[in-house]
């Protein structure tokens, strides 16, 4: 469906970082397999652009990789990535919502690199399940070695992943992952990332429908939705609203904003207010703003 020669089911993107960049790293070898973390006298070296670091990169140290930034805040030239691929490098690990920022390379760009010095790309693409285009152009037409997606972002159980892309490194993963623990006693790293069978077939079915969804459709509900809370929050005092349209993701969010000194309270405070309250009301709050996600609200 993604267009790529393989694919897993994993217990998240995170997850899928992990056995990501452990099937780099150790390969289809059993005794590197079941040495991770320990990455002594390994290629265990990954690369990011400083400007793209992220709250989840870290992800790849699980495995016991090393996280190396390149470039500055601003950004990063194409000569300086080939200048810092060395001897221990495994890798290149690429935050796919950053691409097209000032001062970032592309994804096509770092593969042209990679490919050259002969390491791998895994791509961190969690949310970009929309546009489909896009969604289906990483796996299949951008190069990455690996891909790694949220399979919460198309309507999937919140513990699922899915990590796609070369046929190789897909086996590769598996084998560092929970079942050949059991089935092969490599005792893999990924053995706690456990999937259960039904998530596998909810995954499949999920992006099945997500492929052949009315997105436009899909959207204008979701605005609607931000509609009725804007509607229902003007005229409180010392809160503002702010619609956010992604401009590549699952859809439409919106802030609200506090005045924390003009009403008094914290934005974690009025957080955790309407998660103690009935119907509980639960929204991921930021400083002074509250993150009100509606893409996943059932209607009413």
């Amino acid at each position: 469906m993604l267009g790529a020669e393989a694919a897993l089911v994993t217990s998240g993107a995170a997850a899928a970082l992990v056995q990501g960049s452990a099937a780099i790293m150790a390969r289809k070898d059993p005794a590197k397999i079941a040495r991770l973390p320990d990455t002594t006298g390994m290629k265990n070296e990954f690369l990011i652009q400083k400007k793209t670091r992220y709250h989840y990169d870290r992800m790849v140290t699980v495995p016991g990789a090393r996280l190396n930034d390149v470039g500055t805040e601003k950004g990063m030239t194409a000569p300086e990535l080939e200048a810092a691929i060395g001897p221990r490098t495994a890798g290149i690990l690429y935050f796919a919502h950053m691409e097209g920022a000032e001062g970032v390379l592309s994804i096509p760009q770092v593969v042209e690199i990679a490919r050259k010095k002969g390491i791998a790309v895994l791509v961190d693409a969690a949310g970009e399940v929309y546009p489909l285009d896009r969604m289906r152009w990483i796996p299949s037409k951008s190069g990455a070695d690996l891909v790694c997606f949220g399979a919460k972002y198309v309507g999937a159980p919140h513990s699922t992943g899915i990590l796609c892309g070369k046929r190789e490194l897909v086996e590769a993963a598996t084998l560092n992952g929970f079942i050949a623990y059991e089935m092969q006693d490599n005792r893999s790293v990924g053995r706690a990332m456990k999937v259960d069978r039904q998530e596998v077939v909810a995954v499949v079915a999920a992006l099945r429908e997500w492929l052949t969804t009315d997105h436009e459709t899909r959207l204008l509900r979701a605005d609607a939705r931000v509609d009725t809370i804007v509607r229902t929050l003007k005229g409180v005092p010392h809160v503002t609203t702010e619609r956010i349209q992604e401009r590549r993701g699952p859809g439409v969010h919106m802030k609200v904003i506090v005045d924390e000194a003009a009403l008094g309270r914290k934005a974690a405070d009025v957080a955790k207010a309407l998660a103690d309250g009935d119907p509980s009301i639960w929204a991921w709050y930021e400083g002074n703003v509250l993150h009100i996600g509606v893409s996943n609200l059932l209607e009413g």
